[in-house]
């Protein structure tokens, strides 16, 4: 799923993101929540619009299977290249009934207060 949706993003597919987007999607960057389907794809498409050169590297990637709740949360490590910059991130994906319902990306302290 992961793979799917790195991929997807990269070629600024909204239709294929959609698909596997659950309605109730949460996605957390470091500066704003998006909540809904409809607001997470909006705002995927405001990056996409922003940046001209913008594509995610996943670098590694470790899963977890909640059987209590039925759901697999993955924790990827990505570089984003981001016009003449990298970003280094961990996105925190959970999949529930194979469809994304929430997508967490930090950043390091570092990185965000000296740009590194």
């Amino acid at each position: 799923m992961t793979n799917t949706y790195f991929e997807a993003w990269n070629n600024r597919d909204l239709k294929t993101l959609s698909d596997i987007f659950a309605e109730n999607i949460t996605l957390r960057d470091w500066e704003q929540t998006y909540n809904g389907k409809e607001n997470v794809l909006k705002a995927n498409q405001n990056i996409f619009d922003a940046h001209k050169n913008i594509e995610l590297t996943l670098i590694n990637q470790a899963t977890k299977y909640d059987a209590e709740q039925e759901k697999y949360i993955h924790f990827c490590e990505l570089l984003i290249m981001l016009d003449a910059k990298i970003i280094k991130v961990v996105d925190i994906i959970t999949v529930e009934n194979n469809l994304i319902t929430r997508s967490e990306e930090h950043t390091s302290e570092l990185q965000s207060r000296f740009g590194i």
